[in-house]
């Protein structure tokens, strides 16, 4: 690192996205055995936001050695917006956000 760079401070919600996908896929896919195994997908959306939050930080944030000119620092910008803008857009996500705010609404109201 640089004097001027920045550290990388991951909220609680890409904390547990990384845990999830390097724990619950990553490790399951390289440390593979034969097994029934179902995936629960609708979350999935969720993770990849996160996910590439930190990949946007680390890429085009930190001010490290990372040698992209102004174009691609604006492809890499763009493609990363526009990934985030179809992950928001997705039925799989709204429905996951909308089963996520009924289970809170319900904890909220057993309270």
């Amino acid at each position: 690192m640089l004097i001027h760079s920045k550290h990388l401070i991951l909220t609680e919600n890409q904390k547990e996205s990384i845990e999830a996908l390097k724990s619950e896929f990553r490790n399951e896919f390289e440390h593979f055995k034969p097994k029934g195994w179902s995936i629960e997908i609708h979350g999935m959306p969720e993770i990849a936001i996160d996910v590439l939050e930190v990949i946007r930080f680390l890429a085009l944030e930190t001010n490290t050695y990372v040698h992209l000119n102004e174009d691609n620092q604006n492809l890499v910008e763009q493609l990363i917006e526009n990934s985030i803008a179809i992950l928001k857009d997705s039925e799989l996500h709204k429905e996951y956000l909308s089963g996520r705010e009924l289970y809170h609404k319900e904890n909220s109201d057993n309270q």
